[in-house]
């Protein structure tokens, strides 16, 4: 089958290319998916330059990828219900198992995969599973419900306008942040007020009841400055020593600062599956790559300056 290889640790650019690699043969639980699309995700190109080595099952020569969408084609003993042929997404937990989604086939527990609705597209399904659920997850750490008032900062990202959309449809008053170029995509996502990032953090609306940072770029300084006394700060990756202190301060003050620890669970990716079909969400994606062009995927998501998802194209 043909795939996308890591070589080596190293620059994308340098270290991936498609290459041919044997079928992959589903065990007990698992589910092997003839692949359509693969969803790109800033761990992948992380993964390929050596990051959490010390965590992580992608040990080069191997794959690359963990979002999906495809069919299935055959199951394992032990893989539910899942009928040859059905339209599934799903994703290869991260640090659990080896990397592979972007190929023409992969191995998946089923545990991890869902069906999808005839409505959704599959490259929408592809580019929902970690960035549907890591923004989920951070609405109801953050306690979101109607009324609250949040900010997701980073709005115009892969993780970051689906936030917008989910505390949106969770009734609450949401205001975006982003670049000067982001300002079209934040529109469109129909938040209460569209802000600058530039701008003085005094004409960003706040205070808030929460405020997602999914750019993990603000300050405990400017985070203070965002937030009402009892106001929840949610990022989507810890940074160290601050994730320390805030697990002992959060024990005393009323308003909480965590970090996402993603679980991917099936139930929350088949309610993000739902709203997909039912047109209360969707993934902007701004570009698609065959897979030939896949590491061109990666390098785009590595510079930092998308809007939305990137998904491979996989025949």
């Amino acid at each position: 089958m043909k795939a996308l290889v890591q070589r080596a640790y190293g620059p994308v650019e340098s270290s991936v290319h498609v290459g041919e690699l044997p079928v992959p043969a589903p065990g007990s639980g698992d589910v092997r998916v003839r692949v359509r699309f693969a969803g790109i995700n800033p761990l992948d190109w992380k993964l390929v330059e050596g990051h959490y080595k010390w965590m992580s099952k992608a040990r080069p020569p191997c794959g690359v990828g963990f979002d999906l969408a495809g069919e299935v084609r055959d199951v394992g003993g032990a893989a539910g219900s899942l009928a040859r042929g059905a339209r599934v997404a799903g994703l290869i937990p991260a640090f659990k198992n080896p990397p592979g989604a972007i190929a023409q086939y992969a191995i998946v527990p089923a545990a991890f995969l869902v069906k999808v609705p005839d409505a959704v597209p599959l490259d929408q399904a592809a580019a929902l599973p970690v960035a549907g659920l890591s923004a989920l997850q951070m609405c109801r750490l953050a306690g979101i419900e109607r009324g609250r008032r949040v900010l997701v900062h980073g709005a115009s990202g892969g993780v970051g306008h689906l936030a917008v959309q989910i505390a949106r449809n969770l009734g609450a008053e949401v205001t975006a942040s982003g670049s000067a170029s982001s300002q079209t995509l934040l529109r469109w996502l129909r938040p209460a007020l569209v802000v600058d990032r530039a701008a003085p953090l005094a004409n960003w609306g706040g205070p808030f009841d929460a405020v997602l940072d999914c750019a993990t770029s603000l300050t405990s300084q400017q985070a203070k400055a965002l937030l009402g006394a009892h106001g929840h700060y949610v990022s989507t990756t810890p940074r160290f020593p601050q994730l320390i202190f805030d697990t002992v301060l959060n024990l005393v003050r009323p308003g909480k600062r965590r970090a996402l620890m993603l679980k991917p669970v099936a139930a929350d990716l088949e309610q993000l599956m739902a709203q997909l079909a039912a047109g209360h969400l969707r993934v902007a994606i701004e570009r698609s790559f065959p897979l030939a062009d896949a590491a061109q995927a990666l390098a785009l998501s590595r510079a930092g300056h998308v809007r939305g998802k990137v998904v491979v194209a996989i025949d």
